[in-house]
């Protein structure tokens, strides 16, 4: 109780801008996943012609029937 008489001024004058800061932080979170989603959106994975992936475009290399 070093703060005397303004302690629970201090207090409540804490809280509130901590709530304040809480609450713009939420909000700039909303607004860069909103952008990233954009993003991906736009530039995102697009499906082949024939609707499936060829083999040079698969990350994982086909096997050989010797390899199994």
């Amino acid at each position: 109780d070093g703060a005397g008489p303004y302690a629970q001024e201090l207090i409540r004058a804490g809280r509130e801008s901590f709530v304040d800061g809480w609450q713009n932080a939420m909000w700039a979170g909303v607004a860069v996943m909103a952008a990233l989603f954009l993003y991906v959106l736009v530039r995102g994975p697009r499906p082949t012609e024939s609707g499936d992936r060829s083999a040079k475009h698969s990350p994982v290399p086909e096997r050989s029937r010797a390899d199994a």
